[in-house]
């Protein structure tokens, strides 16, 4: 099972938004770097190419978990996406790929993380 492919499990199983799932995401799809700090203390910085805007911890990762418009930017250029609410779930289908979440956006994160995966095989 690729990596996309866990994290697409892991936003299935997920409760509800999760800033971790967030920033490992970012990672996972290659637009952010995790670095330890660069300061004495603190935590994992996320930085995107080599800019460093100045923030500190996750505050630049899109919160893909729990914004529908930053899991939006999961899905790739050129595929069909939709979502929606079935028993009590939220559910998102991204070309062909369904899954499952406890909201919409961990739903179609989901579904566009097991799309991406599908496409990289």
């Amino acid at each position: 099972m690729s990596n996309l492919n866990k994290i697409a499990d892991r936003c299935e199983a997920a409760l509800g938004p999760d800033r971790d799932i967030d920033c490992v995401i970012g990672v996972a799809i290659g637009r952010f770097i995790a670095e330890p700090p660069r300061y004495d203390g603190g935590d994992i910085r996320y930085r995107e190419g080599n800019s460093w805007p100045g923030q500190a911890g996750d505050m630049l990762v899109p919160a893909y978990s729990s914004r529908i418009d930053a899991a939006s930017t999961l899905v790739q250029e050129g595929q069909d996406w939709t979502v929606g609410r079935k028993s009590g779930l939220s559910f998102a289908l991204v070309d062909g790929h369904e899954r499952r979440g406890m909201t919409p956006a961990l739903a179609l994160s989901s579904a566009a993380l097991a799309a991406r995966a599908a496409r990289s095989t």
